[in-house]
């Protein structure tokens, strides 16, 4: 593993006899990807290539494996906990341990906080270390990982706020519902103004899902890109993303469907992997090793559609370009 950042541009590749579309598409850009994948993964076939990009996958991929505390909790048969008993029981259960509950919940809150920014910040740096090595075709760590400090770090900051936002406003709408229901429990009733107010965080909580799921594909699969090829902060990437997209809003929509259905796709590869090497292929570093194709495949493919809005998006080596001179897309009021 070389600790030298590749200099100059990158090396020549195969053409792939691409020929630029007439407009933006969603699908021709899976062509550029497809042939990146070949050339990056099989030529030529080496294994410790692989380990090397897989790790890096596996960094850019971390949260979305799963990397959450989950758990559960059962009073033991000594009757530790509230067990079963009637909800008197658990009513008096909690009052006498509420310091000790109010101290666990806040521990636990914080821990999560930590470990979920060290994520972040792993991923942030990774996602441009990982992206590099395609670029280049190469397999090292350190070069981009430190060529890239002042792109991941700011991608981090901006990852950062998403979810400190998010994370507050979650804690507080949690602590709310509770609170009400806590009430409801000591006087052994559950009135309708309680019913309601639950039923309305739940909902504010699933709309916020969905919101920040969509932004996180939204940074992903634009934003990232776009920092990359202009060597810029999170902030202007994110500026330049929103105006491509509000330009082009039917494209994006339909890279947004193309993406689900790729995702689905996926999804039941790993599955059929997983069930032909007895689980192996699900463990996390394992599983973005063997699936390292796919990986390369959908950073391509991200990169090659935005490629598509003009030369100053443009990652990989001219050869395996598209022609964008010929495209009407709607430039940002910047680049226009």
């Amino acid at each position: 593993m070389s600790d030298q950042t590749p200099q100059g541009p990158p090396p020549e590749m195969p053409s792939s006899g691409i020929h630029g579309p007439l407009q933006p598409s969603v699908t021709t850009p899976m062509s550029s990807a497809f042939d990146l994948t070949r050339m990056i993964c099989f030529e030529p076939f080496d294994i410790g290539r692989w380990f090397i990009l897989g790790f890096l996958a596996w960094l850019t991929d971390f949260l979305r494996q799963g990397a959450n505390f989950g758990s559960s909790w059962r009073g033991g048969p000594g009757g530790g906990g509230p067990g079963s008993g009637s909800l008197d029981d658990v009513v008096s259960w909690i009052d006498s341990n509420l310091a000790w509950i109010l101290a666990g919940t806040i521990l636990v809150l914080i821990i999560s906080y930590l470990f979920m920014m060290l994520v972040f910040w792993l991923r942030s740096r990774a996602d441009f270390a990982f992206l590099a090595n395609l670029a280049h075709n190469t397999a090292e760590i350190r070069g981009p990982w430190n060529e890239f400090q002042r792109e991941g770090n700011s991608l981090f900051m901006l990852r950062a706020v998403i979810y400190t936002i998010g994370f507050v406003i979650g804690a507080i709408l949690l602590g709310v519902g509770a609170l009400i229901g806590y009430s409801d429990l000591q006087a052994d009733q559950f009135t309708t103004p309680t019913i309601v107010t639950i039923v309305v965080v739940v909902l504010i909580m699933i709309f916020m899902g969905i919101g920040m799921g969509l932004l996180t594909f939204f940074i992903d699969n634009f934003v990232v890109p776009i920092m990359y090829a202009r060597r810029c902060t999170a902030t202007e990437g994110l500026k330049d993303a929103w105006a491509l997209m509000t330009a082009n809003l039917g494209t994006f929509f339909l890279y947004l469907l193309m993406k689900i259905v790729i995702s689905i796709a996926v999804g039941l590869l790993a599955g059929v992997l997983t069930c032909l090497t007895c689980c192996i292929a699900a463990l996390p570093v394992v599983r973005c090793v063997v699936l390292l194709p796919v990986f390369v495949f959908l950073r391509g493919y991200s990169a090659y559609f935005i490629d598509q809005f003009g030369p100053q998006y443009r990652i990989f080596p001219e050869t395996l370009y598209f022609d964008t001179s010929g495209y009407p897309a709607q430039m940002p009021p910047s680049h226009q």
